[in-house]
């Protein structure tokens, strides 16, 4: 992990860089993450060992936690209002920010239903 400082401002910000040669935040890239815990869910999300299987899907993932969060919603298909059909809730709600469609309330917030 490399740690860079911005000495121009006012309060030191820190820079942290991912350690894995040929990642898009690696050491000298212009990408960063300003919290090393945002670096480290990175380092879990992204390079840490794949060992917790989905058990609808051929996905895999480096926490538990994550695999379970999935599951929840894997196999469900997404619908635009446009007719568009996304394998994804995140998937579908790009797609509705990028062409300003509006989607019901149940699907940007799932929580208040």
């Amino acid at each position: 992990m490399q740690t860079q400082f911005n000495k121009s401002a006012k309060k030191m910000k820190a820079r942290y860089h991912c350690s894995v040669p040929g990642c898009l935040y690696f050491n000298g890239s212009e990408r960063f993450f300003a919290e090393k815990k945002l670096l480290n869910q990175h380092i879990v999300k992204v390079h840490a060992e794949k060992k917790y299987s989905c058990g609808k899907c051929t996905k895999s993932f480096g926490l538990d936690s994550l695999r379970k969060l999935h599951e929840k919603t894997c196999g469900i298909e997404w619908k635009c209002t446009c007719g568009v059909k996304y394998s994804s809730r995140e998937s579908l709600l790009t797609h509705a920010r990028r062409t300003q469609h509006r989607l019901p309330d149940h699907i940007i917030n799932p929580d208040k239903m």
